[in-house]
């Protein structure tokens, strides 16, 4: 609490003391060494750092979010049957067409195969009728039929229209039932891998679009982040990720290589939007997994540094607070470089050994 004092007094005694003291000092044109007296003040209102020298090093966090440009999810189109088979384990290799998994067609397999055993008789006997009638067809050529001959030759026209009738009916129950039949089986229509398995119990029963398996193509798999210092990201280095237990070695890369349209960010951002390509494919990964690693975008050498919280800033000039030893405060301006996310670089207006007041 007495930091947070210190801190209101003095700088109201700098805002104060700055406009009355102007006309005697060399106010505004002043360099970066020039002190102003604020107010007196005792050693127990604040404490102080001393500035020191050395290293200082600026780093950024780069947060990277895993996705895979070209990735399908697949799910039952039926609800309420017991989960039959899962044809694939992940990390399985898949080709288009391959079924993945399915439900329990018992009841339709029975009702298709009973289908289609009708649809093969109707078949036959509509063979035969339409043989028939121009078998007589060709003896009747030439001559009239008689009545017998004309009845019988109906008999094989009304055969082979009920047949026709019969074959379009069950073809159209077949369609349904087929139909019924794919929403109870997940057939992959991309080649790549496995990446996801839903877990099931036994007696446990679909919902309709659920996901139950994902395909991955692996090649398009990347991480992309957004970061303040670009420049910092060596192309040639390998970076590495924790996610899940499991570290992944990335790379720099570029949009364009991994065959996605890149993101836009908003026009006002300072980020920019970069990419990193997976050096070994993760099965284990979902879009939307993400990890962090660090990179160094600038280090200073025997640098003078104080503590972010010593600077403060007044007319848009950076300053720091300095006592003497009578326990008079000044503020004085000082000119800062590179500054971190603890330390700020003094480039002019302290010397090392130098005690500010710290807030």
């Amino acid at each position: 609490m007495a930091l947070k004092k210190c801190k209101l007094r003095v700088a109201a005694g700098a805002l104060a003391m700055l406009t009355l003291l102007t006309g005697c000092s060399a106010g505004k044109t002043g360099g970066p060494e020039e002190v102003f007296v604020v107010k007196e003040g005792s050693p127990a209102e604040y404490s102080l750092t001393t500035v020191r020298q050395g290293e200082i090093t600026l780093t950024e966090s780069v947060r990277v979010k895993y996705f895979a440009a070209r990735q399908k999810s697949y799910g039952f189109g039926e609800s309420g049957y017991y989960y039959d088979t899962f044809w694939v384990s992940v990390g399985d290799e898949v080709k288009k067409g391959d079924v993945l998994a399915t439900l329990d067609c018992g009841e339709l397999d029975g009702e298709i195969a009973a289908l289609t055993q009708r649809q093969s008789v109707l078949s036959q006997e509509l063979s035969r009728a339409q043989a028939l009638l121009s078998l007589m067809d060709q003896r009747l050529e030439g001559r009239e039929a008689t009545a017998a001959e004309l009845e019988r030759r109906r008999t094989y026209q009304v055969a082979i229209r009920d047949c026709e009738n019969d074959l379009t009916l069950i073809a159209q129950q077949l369609d349904a039932l087929n139909r019924r039949r794919e929403g109870r089986v997940i057939v992959s229509d991309m080649d790549g891998t496995v990446t996801s398995l839903l877990d099931v119990t036994p007696g446990q029963t679909s919902v309709n679009g659920k996901v139950v398996v994902t395909v991955t193509d692996l090649s398009s798999c990347a991480f992309s982040a957004s970061v303040e210092h670009p420049q910092a990201l060596d192309p040639e280095a390998i970076y590495t990720v924790s996610i899940g237990g499991e570290d992944y070695d990335l790379k720099l890369t570029t949009a364009q290589k991994i065959g996605v349209e890149e993101e836009p960010l908003n026009e006002k951002s300072k980020l920019t939007r970069v990419y990193f390509e997976l050096l070994t494919p993760g099965v284990n990964l979902a879009a939307g997994d993400s990890g962090n690693f660090t990179v160094t975008v600038e280090t200073r050498e025997n640098a003078l540094y104080i503590p972010l919280t010593a600077l403060s800033e007044i007319d848009g000039e950076s300053c720091v607070y300095v006592p003497d030893e009578a326990g008079l405060l000044s503020v004085r301006r000082v000119q800062v470089g590179l500054v971190t996310g603890r330390y700020a670089e003094i480039l002019q207006g302290l010397k090392s050994g130098d005690s500010v007041i710290l807030y």
